[in-house]
């Protein structure tokens, strides 16, 4: 690395590292951590690997005064090919990734990547995941954030940008065959045991999004990300039975007010018509909802 810094080093797969908790508001959901593994793979790599390394991780780890910052590291993986690596972010709330200049390093980053022959999407081994902190979740959450994405699975595949060769990596975890008490059990990281399925619940600490195909578009990747938001605040908004019932269009509908970013990726996938609906009755609830938690963090803060 230039400027005698200390070398960036390739973590070996699964090794671990000093976690380091990044919230800028911690009265606002002070445990609901997120955290982020974006997969690339050097197709058509012009740089030496250790350049590329270096070079990745100082744009998207450095200030503007040159500051480390430890918001990302680097792993081997084994699914990988082609020098290629596994970025993983620290745990962030999502106000913090929003507004801590992470959107510009990571959009960065990207670009570089994709200059010295990077790929992501355009390959057959690069996947996007995304963690929760498992301890801000209700297991009520868990089981409708598991029934939701089994139910509108054709909707979320679209939004994926995954071919049907590629899903054996976040299978469909048929929610919708099993018992609500089936449901809450399997959301337990002892009894789970289906790790490569769309809702990662075998893991100790965090539920994981398995299901988005790796991207070194930052319009992409923002997207892919407030749609694991939406699942998991909607799903906190719904009873068991409303997740059960719930319609395609209304589904589709809160899910096209959360973000302009999510709504126009949802349009670019044909998944929603360009034209504006009106908003349904449970559309209306879900933001009543929404403005009633904002209110209790402003009277607490």
């Amino acid at each position: 690395c230039p400027d005698s810094r200390p070398p960036r080093t390739l973590l070996c797969y699964h090794e671990n590292t000093a976690r380091v908790f990044f919230n800028s508001d911690p009265d606002r959901n002070p445990g609901r951590y997120f955290g982020i593994e974006l997969e690339v793979d050097g197709v058509n790599r012009s740089e030496s690997f250790s350049t590329v390394l270096c070079k990745t991780l100082d744009i998207l780890d450095k200030d503007e005064n040159d500051k480390d910052l430890n918001h990302w590291t680097a792993m081997r993986d084994g699914s990988l090919r082609n020098s290629g690596m596994e970025l993983i972010s620290q745990p962030m709330t999502s106000s913090f990734f929003d507004t801590a200049g992470c959107i510009d390093r990571l959009s960065k980053a990207m670009r570089y990547l994709i200059s010295v022959g990077y790929r992501s999407h355009d390959t057959d081994t690069c996947g996007l995941h995304f963690h929760v902190s498992r301890d801000a979740l209700s297991v009520e959450q868990m089981v409708n954030m598991d029934v939701l994405c089994d139910r509108f699975w054709d909707v979320v595949v679209k939004l994926s940008r995954r071919e049907e060769e590629g899903l054996h990596w976040c299978k469909k975890s048929d929610a919708n065959n099993k018992t609500e008490d089936e449901l809450r059990r399997l959301c337990d990281p002892g009894e789970a045991y289906e790790r490569y399925q769309i809702l990662n619940f075998t893991n100790r600490d965090t539920v994981e999004l398995r299901i988005f195909r790796g991207t070194l578009k930052i319009n992409s990747f923002l997207a892919a990300m407030h749609f694991f938001r939406f699942i998991i605040e909607f799903s906190d908004a719904l009873t068991f039975r409303q997740a059960k019932r719930i319609t395609q269009e209304k589904f589709l509908s809160a899910m096209g007010s959360y973000s302009s970013e999510l709504k126009t990726y949802m349009i670019e996938r044909n998944v929603i018509p360009p034209e504006n609906t009106e908003p349904d009755p449970i559309l209306l609830a879900w933001r009543d909802y929404r403005e009633a938690i904002e209110a209790q963090h402003k009277t607490a803060a």
